[in-house]
Order: C-alpha cells, then structure tokens, then sequence
C-alpha cells in the first residue's frame, strides 16, 4: 500500500543530527527539516536525494538553531539536491528557509530569516 502523501497527508517531516552530512530523501511534495530538536554544533552539510515523484514546485522548508556557546565553525552548507549559498548563522540563533523544486534543485525561495 502507497503513502498518502501532501496535501491529502501528513507533512514528511525529518531531523537533522547536530553535525556532519546529512543525507535527506525528499519524496513529497511538502518536507520540513527540523534542525531545531537537536541543535548544530559544528559545520553541517545537508544533501538531498530527490524522488522521481517529486515535482516542479515542491516546497522544502528547513529550520536550525546554533547551540548557545558553540565555537568554531558552524556553516550550514547546502550540498546535492540544493543550489544555495553556505549559511554561517550566529551564535544561539535559529533560522528559518525555504526552497522549492525547479525540477533539477530546489532553490531559494526568499532570504533565510533570523530570528531576533
């Protein structure tokens, strides 16, 4: 039996660990990426792997928050799947993107906003 997916289901939501690469599978049309349960630590690297049933206008939202005191570098570097620039967010600050599907990536949908 297949899932049902958005908008007649459930969001798919994922978790990010606190560093390293990250490999994501995007196989809906909505995904959220939390990054916020488990906060960075260190320098993270997310890479997609994009489903043949993904199409052109998916919506891919992702949120992070650095930890309080963390030291060294903590760049969020968008990788296979993402056409975006590294992010290096401050210190104890969560932020938020979104991107959508061009049919090859998703790109940018607007500015990472920062919480204040």
């Amino acid at each position: 039996m297949s899932t049902i997916k958005h908008p007649f289901g459930a969001v798919d939501t994922k978790t990010l660990t606190a560093s390293g690469v990250q490999a994501v599978a995007i196989t809906d049309q909505l995904t959220v990426i939390d990054g916020i349960t488990t906060l960075q630590t260190a320098a993270t690297t997310l890479n997609l792997t994009i489903g043949s049933e993904v199409t052109v206008g998916a919506l891919l939202h992702i949120r992070r928050k650095t930890n309080h005191g963390t030291a060294g570098n903590r760049a969020f570097t968008f990788g296979d799947g993402i056409t975006a620039d590294a992010y290096t967010p401050a210190d104890d600050k969560a932020w938020f993107a979104t991107f959508i599907y061009n049919g090859t990536a998703f790109v940018p949908a607007g500015a990472i906003y920062v919480e204040a």
